[in-house]
C-alpha cells in the first residue's frame, strides 16, 4: 500500500497466491503459470538482457519451490483454524440493522454485540497472513537487490519512468477527488472482496460496510508521500551501486525486505486506525453470517486448504 507497484513486486509469489483467496482463481493454475506472470511483471519495469533473464527464472523457480513447500501448508493451516472460528460459530440474534448503533460511536468502543475476544481472534489471524508476507519479503530481498544492481543506466531509467507513471495514476485515482468521494471508492473496493467469500452481502452487512467506509480515514497523501521517499531512496542506492557494492546491496536488501520502516507517526497512527476499524468491519460481518453466508465460506476456506495441501505434497 505504501508503495503499490514495488510492494506488489516484493511480495508477487503471496499476492498470486491471494488471488486464489480473493477470486475464483484455480490454485493449480496461478501456481503452475508462476513461472510466466512473475517475469512478465517484472518486465513491466525493467526489460530483462538475458543474462537477467536467466537468473530470474533460475531464482523464482527456486522460491516458488520453497514456497510450495513450506509455505503453502502453512496458509492450508491458517484457513483450517481461521474457518470454525470465522465461519462456523454460531452468535445470539442480532439487532435491527436498519441503522447500525454503533455509527456514532468512537472508533476504539466496541459496539456491545462484540467482545475484545471477537477483534483479538481475527487480529492474531491477520498477524499470522503478515509475518507469512513478511517472510517472504525477506527471502527474496537479496535476489531483487542482486537484480537490480545489474540494471544498466537505460534500464535504472526505465524504471524511474514507471515509478512516475504509477504515482501519477495513483494521484488521480486517490488525490485529485475529495474524501467523500474516496470513502465511496473505498466501499466499492472492499464490497467484492467480501461477497466473494459470502456472496450477497444482506441490509445487515451493506449497512455495516458503509459505516466502515465512513469511519476509515484517508490516507492516500501520506501513502504518496511515503512511496515517494521510498522511490528516491532506490534510486539513491542504484545510482551509488558502483562505489560500494557490498554496502549498497544489504541497504537494498534491508529496503526490499522492510518496505514499511520509516513511517511518520501521523501515518502510522492513521494506519491503526484504520486496521481497528477493517477488524470490527470484519467481526461484524462474522457476527451476522446467515446459514448459507457460513456455509458457503467454509466450503471455499476448506476447498483452498485441500488445493494448498495437494500442491505442497507435488
Amino acid at each position: 500500500m505504501i508503495n503499490n507497484s514495488m510492494r506488489t513486486f516484493i511480495t508477487i509469489t503471496t499476492l498470486l497466491v491471494t488471488c486464489t483467496l480473493l477470486s475464483s482463481c484455480s490454485v493449480r493454475f496461478v501456481y503452475n503459470q508462476a513461472d510466466l506472470l512473475v517475469p512478465w511483471y517484472i518486465k513491466s519495469y525493467i526489460q530483462l538482457n538475458e543474462g537477467q533473464s536467466h537468473f530470474v527464472k533460475k531464482r523464482l523457480n527456486y522460491h516458488l519451490r520453497w514456497h510450495r513447500r513450506t509455505q503453502l501448508p502453512e496458509y492450508a493451516d491458517l484457513l483450517l483454524r481461521a474457518t470454525p472460528v470465522i465461519f462456523e460459530a454460531r452468535h445470539e440474534p442480532r439487532h435491527n440493522p436498519a441503522t447500525p448503533p454503533e455509527a456514532s460511536q468512537p472508533t476504539d468502543n466496541l459496539p456491545s454485540r462484540l467482545t475484545n475476544q471477537h477483534l483479538l481472534t481475527l487480529k492474531t489471524l491477520q498477524q499470522e497472513m503478515t509475518q507469512l508476507s513478511h517472510r517472504l519479503s525477506e527471502r527474496i530481498a537479496p535476489d531483487l537487490a542482486e537484480l537490480f544492481l545489474t540494471a544498466s543506466e537505460a534500464q535504472r531509467l526505465d524504471i524511474y519512468e514507471r515509478f512516475e507513471k504509477d504515482n501519477q495514476r495513483y494521484r488521480e485515482k486517490y488525490l485529485d477527488t475529495d474524501n467523500e468521494t474516496q470513502k465511496a471508492l473505498a466501499y466499492e473496493e472492499m464490497r467484492p472482496h467480501i461477497e466473494r467469500w459470502i456472496g450477497s452481502m444482506t441490509a445487515d452487512q451493506t449497512a455495516y460496510l458503509k459505516t466502515w467506509s465512513e469511519r476509515t480515514i484517508p490516507i492516500h497523501q501520506h501513502i504518496l508521500t511515503y512511496r515517494i521517499r521510498w522511490q528516491q531512496r532506490f534510486k539513491d542506492l542504484l545510482n551509488w551501486h558502483h562505489t560500494e557494492h557490498a554496502e549498497i546491496k544489504a541497504d537494498l536488501i534491508e529496503l526490499f525486505a522492510r518496505p514499511n520502516q520509516g513511517w511518520h507517526p501521523d501515518h502510522q497512527a492513521i494506519l491503526t486506525h484504520n486496521q481497528t476499524v477493517t477488524l470490527q468491519l470484519l467481526a461484524e460481518i462474522q457476527h451476522s453470517l446467515t446459514k448459507k453466508q457460513r456455509r458457503k465460506a467454509s466450503k471455499k476456506a476448506h476447498k483452498l486448504a485441500k488445493s494448498f495441501k495437494r500442491l505442497a505434497s507435488e
